[in-house]
């Protein structure tokens, strides 16, 4: 059923795009050739700062397809519940987008950033200190907590990022260099759904957390240097 409703939401989506968007829309763009396209990845920290945004999906995801299997054993979740605490994670995510977009314009992406990815790290590594040493029962509100605060600061990231993406690149190549974001992203997504699996083979559910911490922290590391050596160009 969750297939089913996912079908009649995407036709719903078709509908409107059929009947409300004019269809001569984009006809005066012109496309980018991929000559320009990698002239947009092949400028200074551009691709770097793509990185960045590999690494934030890594740390993410190796947690995220794991979030069942973790709340059955941290809080004794189940069937419904766990739907319960993914809204939440979602709902927090969303407001993150919104808040993240409000922090950058009035503070600037790199302040954003530069608060958003420890932030994540530390509720990452927070997962794994809940799973070791609180009971079932003393693990529900902490854990709860570092969900809502990972959706916060996780998605929080993005707007920021892109931002930055774009101060990179100017104008002109913020379609591309937003359109590779995504692909850098979901890039971070499919090596996250292989390091998970690596970790459990080594380690338990408890470790997740302290490697999706890495990944975030390895974010910072290369956003603080990379931004350091830009700024020092300029």
């Amino acid at each position: 059923m969750t297939f089913v409703g996912v079908s009649i939401l995407a036709l719903v989506a078709l509908l409107g795009l059929l009947t409300r968007i004019p269809h001569d829309i984009g006809s005066g763009l012109t496309t980018a050739t991929l000559r320009e396209r990698i002239a947009v990845v092949r400028q200074p920290g551009a691709l770097p700062a793509l990185l960045v945004t590999t690494l934030w999906g890594m740390g993410t995801q190796t947690n995220y397809i794991y979030i069942a299997p973790y709340l059955a054993k941290v809080v004794g979740f189940e069937g419904v519940q766990i739907g319960y605490v993914l809204f939440l994670w979602g709902t927090a995510a969303f407001s993150g987008l919104l808040f993240g977009g409000a922090a950058n314009d009035r503070f600037g992406g790199r302040r954003v950033v530069s608060i958003a990815l420890p932030t994540l790290g530390l509720t990452l590594a927070s997962l794994s200190l809940w799973a070791r040493f609180l009971t079932v029962s003393g693990a529900f509100v902490p854990v709860l907590i570092a969900v809502a605060v990972w959706g916060l600061a996780g998605w929080g990231f993005f707007p920021a990022q892109q931002a930055r993406l774009i101060s990179i690149t100017g104008a002109k190549g913020a379609p591309v260099i937003l359109s590779l974001n995504a692909s850098f992203m979901y890039l971070g997504c499919s090596f996250g759904a292989l390091l998970g699996p690596l970790t459990l083979t080594q380690g338990s559910l408890s470790d997740l957390g302290w490697v999706g911490a890495l990944c975030e922290l390895a974010a910072l590391a290369l956003f603080l240097v990379t931004g350091q050596r830009r700024r020092v160009s300029n």
